[in-house]
């Protein structure tokens, strides 16, 4: 996807930076708890448990430097378009789901691309005002120079199987379930979904849908993984009404073994939201990099923007702060600028 455009800083040729980020990571060395609580946190904002240090300078990289957008520099037109519509797409998921007013006790995690490439898999099987109604928003049939659903399979397997990138395990798991009542799927396209979206198709007794979801689930992602992840929804329940369900489970962790926990406990801590019952700290694990990372300030979203990765890598992970580094604005303020 393209990523977005930043004042990019080298942090290869600065000075230390000391940059502290929460990551959660199977690949994380564990560290002891330290004996000193943080002063009180609000509204889930992490601080370390180490004393304030001073800002870092980082200096500038040349103002030819195209940052993460040299990873797209050379990309064919029409897959620019594609790209910025995907973006588009996610943020129209965004607005829509945090219109509903969830509530802010909860963490929320979207997969963007999964939604997409889901809803792209379900397109291949869809037919009449069906198929145009949802082409209205997908424009899957609107791109005559490429294959998107080959677009899709090759981001997919790029990231799963990337040795290249500080990916420590990934996995997209695509699945339909159809009311066996109903009668069968075509066999056109269960071969379809398994050729470019490696998706599971199966027709089954919605009186016992749910059971059958946890357990399709957690073998595709058992097998997507290659065993590193046994079980993916262990206590947890999908609750799925018929007569057509699609589940999309994905599981993205980061390798960490660039970051150091030097001059820092490894931890930081998480404060449930006040108007949970009661409060607790909750130890996160975190690392710190010095380098090997773009940074930089968008006066057009009022937004400090650190991504993690090299551009000739395969992902890179892009995180979006709200303000300036040493004048945060509110945390709202990065929605009501339309980002």
């Amino acid at each position: 996807m393209q990523p977005p455009k930043v004042l990019p800083y080298n942090a290869n040729k600065a000075d230390p930076v000391q940059l502290q980020v929460p990551i959660h990571s199977q690949s994380m060395l564990s560290q002891q708890r330290p004996s000193q609580r943080p002063p009180l946190l609000i509204n889930l904002m992490a601080s370390s448990t180490q004393s304030t240090r001073p800002p870092v300078k980082l200096d500038p990289s040349p103002e030819s430097s195209q940052g993460l957008e040299a990873s797209t520099a050379m990309m064919d037109e029409d897959l620019q378009s594609f790209a910025r519509l995907c973006n588009e797409l996610a943020f129209s998921y965004w607005r829509a789901i945090t219109s509903e007013k969830i509530s802010s006790a909860r963490s929320l995690v979207i997969s963007p691309f999964a939604l997409t490439s889901m809803l792209s898999m379900v397109f291949l099987g869809a037919r009449g005002s069906t198929s145009g109604e949802m082409n209205e928003i997908l424009k899957l049939d609107d791109m005559v120079t490429f294959n998107p659903h080959l677009i899709f399979k090759n981001i997919t397997n790029s990231v799963e199987q990337a040795t290249d990138s500080d990916i420590a395990t990934a996995a997209f798991v695509r699945e339909i379930f159809s009311d066996r009542a109903n009668g069968k799927i075509l066999p056109f396209f269960k071969e379809k979904t398994q050729q470019l979206y490696a998706g599971h198709v199966e027709e089954v007794n919605f009186h016992v849908v749910n059971d059958i979801v946890r357990r399709r689930t957690n073998l595709l992602v058992k097998r997507h993984t290659m065993g590193k992840v046994l079980e993916y929804l262990r206590t947890n329940s999908v609750w799925v009404n018929g007569p057509l369900a699609t589940i999309s489970a994905n599981l993205f962790q980061t390798d960490c073994s660039h970051g150091s926990t030097t001059d820092r406990d490894g931890e930081m801590f998480f404060q449930v939201h006040p108007t949970v019952r009661q409060r607790r700290l909750v130890p996160i694990p975190a690392v710190l990099y010095r380098s090997g990372f773009l940074a930089g300030y968008e006066p057009s979203l009022d937004a400090t923007i650190v991504s993690f990765g090299r551009v000739e890598n395969t992902v890179s992970t892009v995180y979006v702060m709200p303000g300036h580094q040493s004048s945060i604005s509110p945390m709202d303020k990065l929605h009501r600028t339309g980002a």
